[in-house]
């Protein structure tokens, strides 16, 4: 694939990253003191969000107006809105625990279980897709479904990463159940944090211990990126035939048009999910399944 479409696909996908005024501070839990990694931090109001590290620690690289309603959201956390005034200090954020409600489902136990990926299955033809700049909250989900109507468990899931972008970057990992043809409830109860560690290659975590089971509707597994204020995650693109360039964010997916029906799902800003119709493929995700 030449870099003429490459950068055509980036630029469809993609927008640049522009430095504001910057605020940091860390967020903790209220009964431990303990950093909470990889909290969301969203500035509702004006559609942007940015993450905290794995220590907590995060950097709002956008200008905080009066009256801005800032959303943090974690994992096991109740969420704390703050409306932001000039004389309120961001240094530390305080986030209330709370209870984390498992699913209780029933283990039937087997000699040798029987495993089958479903999901992406084919070769990358060189389509991608990716983040659109470092304060854009963006999750891209895969339908998985259930054919043959039997009954398991996930037992891991693999996102495809490619070469093209910074393919380290972390991502946050999302198992949902189906709500007519989009996301509905989470299913994952754990903060499972991946990051790519070879381009072109699949990245496999093992989520069997959360006992997610799949149903007759299937599942959708979903992709998070974490927008992360770390130097390593950037990087620049040249404009074709021009000594521009542009700032841009994270990872690239592979995608895949070996589906018969778009099973890609994205969504923006926390908002509704929405077909993914870019280039009429699906992204390459797949679920490992025990029966």
């Amino acid at each position: 694939m030449s870099y003429k479409i490459i950068y055509f696909l980036i630029i469809l996908f993609l927008e640049s990253t522009h430095a504001y005024c910057q605020t940091s501070g860390k967020i903790i839990a209220s009964s431990t003191k303990e950093p909470v990694p990889y909290a969301t931090i969203f500035i509702k109001n004006r559609n942007i969000g940015f993450h905290s590290d794995s220590d907590g620690n995060f950097t709002i690289a956008a200008n905080i107006l009066e009256n801005d309603s800032l959303y943090v959201q974690a994992l096991g956390f109740k969420t704390a809105i703050l409306r932001y005034t000039k004389d309120m200090s961001l240094s530390v954020i305080t986030l209330d625990e709370a209870p984390i409600l498992l699913q209780q489902v029933t283990v039937k136990k087997k000699n040798k279980p029987d495993f089958v990926w479903k999901g992406a299955k084919g070769e990358h033809k060189g389509f991608i897709f990716g983040q659109m700049g470092g304060s854009i909250l963006r999750e891209v989900a895969l339908y998985i479904p259930n054919e043959d109507k039997l009954e398991g468990f996930l037992d891991e899931v693999a996102f495809y990463i490619v070469r093209f972008g910074q393919h380290k970057t972390p991502f946050r990992v999302h198992v949902y159940d189906v709500n007519g043809d989009m996301p509905g409830k989470e299913l994952l109860s754990g903060n499972v944090i991946l990051a790519g560690k070879r381009p072109n290659k699949y990245t496999t975590v093992d989520i069997s211990s959360y006992n997610i089971p799949f149903g007759e509707n299937g599942v959708f597994i979903s992709m998070e990126w974490l927008n992360l204020n770390d130097k390593k995650y950037f990087y620049t693109i040249k404009h074709y035939n021009s000594k521009a360039t542009d700032t841009y964010y994270g990872q690239q997916i592979g995608l895949s048009g070996e589906f018969e029906e778009l099973y890609g799902r994205v969504r923006i800003n926390n908002g509704p999910w929405k077909k993914m119709t870019a280039g009429f493929a699906s992204p390459m995700f797949r679920a490992k399944i025990s029966f």
